[in-house]
């Protein structure tokens, strides 16, 4: 896959968010190869040589160190940057570049009622040095954009929608599942948060709105005509 996303968008800037399965050498490598970014999970039992090293900067200095308070959770955050790591008794070592996040947040029990303690840690190797002024982004927004994915997918296949069976050994009829189970979540978060549609269905009217909703699943937002018009239209850079 990542050598057919090159050849289609070869000049595209892309960053690779990959869970702990990925901090290998090899994955790596091609990204570099690539010139591609990436965040990628480092699990505790993974790259022993790295976190040795990583270790080893303990106790951290104050300027690899920074706090921060991101939706009420206050997050402590310690990095180190050009850490060598050669694997498969490759020639050459690669520098990687390594961040730990720690937060804690209260939240209500739901269950007893109660405000109770929550922490979590997570460690990430970075194709990019670290700095403090770029933490949140590449933490924050970036790295931690990929549990959304996940969380989608968790619950289609785990609650509810069955999404880890296929039903059928037909490709066509394979894909009308998929289509439909596209629309469910979307038709569920609808009933589930009314207030979110109550306005457009007020102004719209109810049809207008199922219309719209239709169209947006249904229809390409680009058309290929106007595309294909774009790319015949010389394009002109003025500098004024």
């Amino acid at each position: 896959m990542a050598e057919q996303l090159k050849g289609y968008f070869n000049r595209l800037p892309i960053l690779l968010l990959l869970d702990g399965l990925y901090p290998t050498g090899p994955v790596m490598e091609q990204c570099r190869r690539y010139h591609w970014e990436d965040l990628i999970g480092l699990p505790q039992r993974c790259l022993p040589s790295v976190w040795e090293e990583v270790e080893s900067l303990s106790p951290w200095p104050a300027a690899n160190r920074w706090t921060h308070t991101w939706r009420g959770r206050q997050q402590q955050c310690r990095w180190g940057n050009d850490i060598e790591y050669r694997y498969d008794h490759h020639p050459r070592s690669r520098p990687v570049h390594v961040v730990i996040g720690e937060e804690s947040w209260q939240e209500v029990d739901p269950d007893r009622g109660e405000i109770v303690d929550n922490n979590s840690r997570h460690v990430w190797i970075s194709s990019r040095r670290l700095h403090w002024d770029g933490l949140h982004e590449r933490g924050n927004l970036a790295a931690r954009s990929r549990w959304g994915i996940e969380t989608s997918m968790r619950v289609e296949k785990r609650q509810g929608y069955h999404y880890e069976h296929a039903f059928s050994d037909d490709w066509n009829a394979m894909k009308g599942f998929h289509y439909l189970l596209r629309l469910a979540p979307l038709l569920n978060a609808m009933a589930q948060y009314p207030k979110r549609v109550a306005k457009p269905v007020r102004t719209q009217g109810v049809r207008a709105f199922l219309k719209f909703v239709r169209e947006t699943g249904a229809h390409p937002w680009l058309s290929p005509p106007w595309i294909q018009h774009l790319l015949a239209t010389p394009i002109q850079l003025r500098l004024e």
